[in-house]
């Protein structure tokens, strides 16, 4: 056996043992929400789970396989090897295919909420979603470290005047497009809608219908700093200088 195939197949072993540490968790999970066809291959799997509340639905569409859906796993190291926090107290949440959220990371849904992975959806840690009403994400979405995603302020504002016949709108859903990266610590509140392609820059809040694609969302709240660019996956390494004679 060569070194290549070697050390592929010691991370294989690594992997298959980490998920086997959480094994119980993890044949329960899948068998409380799956059909039992789907739930054999144990699609969804966790490290280090914290469940809240299991009611609901989990709804996985298109080719099922093992691990296709993995929650809680250390992608990063700076942040602490928690896992991922589950709560799902009635709503129903759809994958649409493979999706990986990593450590530090929590999702809650409420009994009313409608939350959608696409395809190869990655959060790589510290991944917040709280959907009480409608949280729809596209194929292709990459999260950097804590994004944040809600559709409610979950408590309303009254009129002083106490005329409550149109109060402030305390929900509305969140729609992303594909293809989307939002850098660090965005936060994407109710109402919001980015469409294809769009990047995020890290600190900043969206909260409203944007309507170009390739663009560039930056600021509290955001708005278009640049037009006509993306984040190509195939092609988005930096290549940073070597350290200088002048570097001690």
């Amino acid at each position: 056996m060569d070194y290549k195939k070697g050390n592929m197949l010691i991370r294989k072993l690594r992997w298959e043992l980490m998920i086997f540490r959480y094994i119980l968790h993890n044949v329960y999970f899948n068998f409380h929400y799956l059909p039992f066809r789907q739930a054999i291959k144990l699609p969804i799997v966790f490290y280090k789970p914290h469940f809240g509340k299991l009611k609901g639905k989990i709804i996985i569409k298109g080719e099922i396989k093992h691990a296709m859906i993995r929650l809680g796993f250390n992608d990063v190291a700076i942040y602490p090897s928690s896992g991922c926090l589950f709560q799902n107290a009635g709503g129903a949440i759809f994958f649409n295919g493979r999706c990986n959220i990593g450590n530090a990371s929590a999702i809650a849904v409420g009994k009313n909420g409608v939350l959608s992975f696409g395809n190869n959806f990655n959060a790589t840690a510290g991944l917040k979603i709280a959907c009480q009403h409608r949280i729809e994400i596209g194929d292709n979405v990459l999260c950097g470290w804590e994004t944040f995603f809600l559709d409610s302020d979950f408590h309303k504002l009254s009129l002083v005047d106490g005329n409550n016949s149109n109060p402030p709108i305390s929900f509305s859903s969140v729609i992303v497009g594909k293809g989307c990266w939002f850098g660090f610590k965005s936060t994407i509140m109710k109402g919001t809608y980015i469409p294809s392609y769009c990047t995020i820059a890290s600190n900043s809040v969206v909260n409203k219908k944007y309507t170009e694609e390739y663009t560039l969302l930056a600021g509290t709240p955001a708005k278009v700093l640049k037009k006509g660019l993306y984040r190509d996956p195939k092609n988005d390494k930096i290549l940073y200088p070597p350290i200088g004679d002048d570097i001690e």
